[in-house]
């Protein structure tokens, strides 16, 4: 979608309950460096475990 000024809306395309996160997180940067964090752990312990199951069979 496009805003007023010709350039793409990057949350035209989100739903409500997405816009709504990404507009919290925006105003909390903190908050959105936490979730980044967890979300790169979360994914670094999940290739760990893949490795590990992949390794042992």
């Amino acid at each position: 979608m496009a805003g007023g000024d010709g350039q793409a809306d990057p949350l035209g395309e989100l739903g409500d309950c997405e816009t709504s996160v990404l507009l919290q997180l925006r105003a909390r940067p903190a908050a959105a460096r936490a979730v980044s964090r967890f979300s790169g752990v979360a994914m670094v312990g999940i290739g760990v475990l893949l490795l590990a199951e992949q390794l042992a069979s």
